[in-house]
């Protein structure tokens, strides 16, 4: 998970650096991506049900962030509707 959280606090810096998302978010994102902010024990629950190792930890990665950056994690922002 550490690994999974690492990707996700580098994508987060290199899309603030490009504009792709607020600068606020991605450094919130960053602070936020380790194992002391995530509830494990849900992560682990939402696994037993799924069986989807990827999922339930994208999922608790937006959790302990504010709602302006929970929304980014991993994918980005919402897709803009022109």
């Amino acid at each position: 998970m550490n690994r999974w959280l690492q990707v996700e606090a580098a994508l987060a810096q290199a899309q603030g650096e490009l504009g792709i998302i607020p600068a606020e978010a991605a450094r919130e994102i960053a602070a936020r991506a380790a194992l002391e902010h995530l509830d494990l024990e849900q992560i682990r629950q939402e696994y037993q049900r799924s069986r989807n190792s990827l999922l339930p930890l994208v999922k608790g990665c937006g959790r302990p962030a504010r709602e302006t950056a929970g929304n980014m994690c991993i994918s980005g922002p919402p897709p803009r509707i022109s």
